[in-house]
């Protein structure tokens, strides 16, 4: 069985009553478990975003992640991760203390773990995903093509609500000018998905 390790993820609640909830989950320790759940994941919020019900199917792994099937009709997704080794750099403690870093953002992540966040990397990272899935250069199958970047960061944030209004970062604006001006190669749609939030199509618009 192929481990692979996950964080926890989920979101806050606060009552009427003044009480706080902490909602938190994990998705299990088998990476395809872990897979299955997040395919489960989108298909259910994509019935949110489009009203469709998605059913979800295995595919070979040398080509494709798994297919969604709505309405008769069959998509194929290829699925990426972005992970906290991606844009965070390790902090020896000495070196936290005493100011030997480049950062000005950090987390703490177990005992005595820091971690400074590298800006550049984490800004990028999304459109990095998109240009290496792209340069996989995949031949276009008679299926619609997709491709899904999840995680399960809490503290990476593509779409958002601030004071009632949906917020878009500025990565992801990045990305629909780079996805406009060169295309999305063999993808159909490009789809961000956060674990505990509805998914957002990045591309098309």
């Amino acid at each position: 069985m192929h481990r692979k390790p996950t964080e926890p993820f989920g979101y806050i609640t606060f009552g009427k009553d003044g009480s706080v909830r902490k909602h938190v989950e994990k998705l299990p320790p088998c990476k395809a478990e872990q897979e299955y759940a997040v395919r489960c994941r989108f298909a259910a919020g994509l019935k949110l975003v489009t009203g469709c019900q998605y059913d979800v199917a295995t595919c070979d792994e040398r080509y494709h992640d798994f297919w969604l099937t709505t309405c008769g009709s069959d998509i194929l997704v290829r699925a990426t991760e972005i992970v906290s080794r991606d844009y965070l750099r390790p902090i020896a403690m000495d070196d936290y203390l005493n100011g030997r870093h480049p950062y000005t953002e950090f987390v703490a992540e177990g005992r005595n773990e820091y971690f400074g966040v590298d800006s550049e990397a984490k800004h990028k990272v999304l459109l990095d995903r998109i240009k290496s899935k792209i340069g996989k250069h995949y031949s276009k199958p008679k299926a619609p093509l997709w491709l899904l970047i999840w995680t399960v960061r809490s503290d990476y944030h593509a779409f958002w609500v601030q004071d009632r209004k949906r917020c878009v970062s500025s990565s992801v604006v990045e990305a629909r000018k780079y996805l406009s001006a060169h295309g999305p190669g063999p993808f159909d749609e490009i789809w961000f998905l956060k674990l505990n939030i509805k998914p957002e199509r990045i591309f098309p618009r």
